[in-house]
């Protein structure tokens, strides 16, 4: 297909497009797009994915900027070959694309039926036999030898440091905030460009990446639920500000204990049944089942000296000691959880089979306890998601609820922890825990971020207490001891260096925390 530069679509015009896109979906936390020689197609090292600056394979300049993110969306899981297999390095990275990221697969399908056939076109590297201009356009190749690619000093902290989609300095890269000086406005200015179509690139980015895919989608419940914010530069809280819309999970029938989870499970069972408070035996009971005889005793020494008789309490019985106690796990659900562990596990894996093994423990202790998720998309929408219920039984369709959790959208913890606090506050035990599980700060595609989310988010944590709820946070964040001493407490944090670890650190917390270690 020859060049057609009057179709043609500049990088520069959608670099922060392109940079943010490569940010929600690469595992590089410092690499950026750059505009780089045309001839030399798309090539990347330590600090830049180099794209070419300028791309018109199709007629179309809609198509044009749909094949930059589609290279984009690549590079992100490009893997480059040990064995010189650029053709199969590319097909493993189409693959890969098209199986985690189901928001890409349109573009792919649409560019696909552009070339009408030619997939050698949607390569970064062209499979040999691929025509001298393709190969120009999406050959992706690195540019140091062998020897220098070995002294590249190495990134292994993929997971604390990746830049996602619902982390400040990527939203700012995607769209302008339009803020007033008194901070009441929460209006998103879009970026100008504009597809052929009148929408702009960033608004299908976004749509794209930040929302679960549509099967998977939960189902509202009820109408939405007015929640205050705190809004600490006028010093006043906002009745109502909010609107936090619950959500249950498609169960699709349910789904029974990963078969990877049963011994750990096993093995938490028994740990906590040992927790489970002993039958007691009290002396001095109007009724039992058994004589108490020092009872008996005293009863006849008292008679013999004349005395006054005693309450006639003379039996021992037999009663049942229980955990005066109630437990929820709040678990951030943003985009950020889509971070890579491993190369076969996400932030959000873990959080899923850390959750399935707290409820099999606590079903040993017989504790009452909720799961719930949240996500948001600004103050219009929290998204507060039902897992288990308090009083629910913890079976096979809690289990495919939790299951199927799928990140996205933002992290707005103030509103989330208020409606959380008005649930656990109905629990009628001593004793109410709220596990807040996250991997970053507060913050919404809104005015909410920095120090505006942080301070909303200290003050539901002060209201949580001052209705006799204690909040405690577990984060992957490292720099999590940076801010999380002034929104919980000194003693009510604690940073996990290994996200990973979580599954094992999360009931033996629990049990600290309700003082049954």
């Amino acid at each position: 297909m020859p060049e057609l530069p009057e179709h043609a679509v500049l990088l520069r015009d959608i670099e922060r497009t392109s940079s943010t896109l490569f940010r929600a979906l690469g595992r590089d936390p410092v690499l950026r797009v750059a505009a780089g020689r045309t001839d030399l197609g798309a090539w990347r090292d330590e600090e830049l994915l180099c794209l070419p600056q300028w791309l018109a394979a199709f007629d179309d300049a809609s198509l044009n900027r749909e094949l930059y993110l589609w290279f984009v969306a690549l590079a992100s899981s490009f893997e480059p070959p040990v064995d010189g297999d650029w053709a199969g390095a590319n097909e493993a990275a189409i693959t890969r694309v098209l199986r985690d990221r189901p928001g890409i697969a349109a573009r792919h399908d649409r560019l696909l039926a552009a070339f009408a056939g030619d997939v050698t076109r949607l390569h970064l590297n062209p499979p040999p036999g691929a025509s001298a201009g393709a190969a120009r356009r999406v050959r992706l190749r690195d540019d140091e030898d062998d020897d220098a690619r070995e002294d590249r000093p190495r990134r292994t902290d993929n997971i604390t440091h990746t830049v996602k989609m619902d982390k400040p300095a990527a939203v700012t890269e995607f769209i302008r905030v339009t803020r007033e000086d008194d901070g009441e406005s929460d209006e998103v200015a879009l970026p100008p460009t504009t597809g052929a179509e009148g929408t702009s690139a960033g608004a299908r980015v976004r749509f794209d990446v930040d929302t679960p895919s549509g099967p998977h989608e939960d189902i509202e419940v009820g109408v939405g639920i007015p929640a205050d914010e705190w809004d600490y530069r006028k010093r006043v809280l906002l009745p109502g500000h909010c609107m936090v819309q619950e959500f249950i999970g498609r169960s699709a029938g349910g789904e029974a204990l990963p078969e990877r989870l049963h011994k750990h499970a096993h093995k938490l069972r028994r740990q906590f049944a040992a927790l489970v408070p002993q039958r007691q035996w009290l002396r001095g009971q109007p009724d039992g089942t058994e004589p108490d005889l020092d009872a008996y005793v005293r009863l006849h020494a008292d008679r013999i000296a004349g005395g006054h008789e005693r309450e006639q309490n003379l039996y021992i019985a037999q009663r049942n000691r229980e955990r005066d106690l109630s437990c929820m796990v709040l678990a951030d659900l943003s985009l950020s959880t889509e971070a890579r562990v491993s190369p076969a596990q996400c932030v959000i894996d873990v959080i899923r089979d850390s959750l399935m093994l707290f409820a099999e423990a606590l079903t040993a202790t017989g504790d009452r306890f909720g799961l719930f998720g949240f996500s948001s998309q600004t103050r219009a929408q929290v998204r507060f998601h039902h897992l288990k219920e308090f009083g629910a039984n913890w079976d096979d369709a809690a289990r495919g609820r939790v299951a199927g959790l799928k990140p996205g959208f933002y992290t707005r913890i103030g509103p989330a922890l208020r409606h959380a606090t008005s649930i656990l506050e109905r629990q009628d035990t001593s004793l109410r825990v709220l596990l807040v599980l996250t991997d970053g700060k507060p913050h919404d595609i809104d005015y909410y971020e920095e120090r505006y989310g942080i301070e909303d988010t200290r003050m539901a944590v002060l209201e949580a207490r001052r209705r006799r709820i204690k909040p405690f946070c577990i984060t992957i964040d490292r720099e999590g001891s940076s801010y999380l001493p002034h929104l919980f407490g000194v003693n009510g944090y604690t940073v996990l260096r290994r996200p990973e670890d979580l599954t094992a650190r999360l009931p033996m917390l629990y049990a600290q925390l309700t003082g049954q270690a």
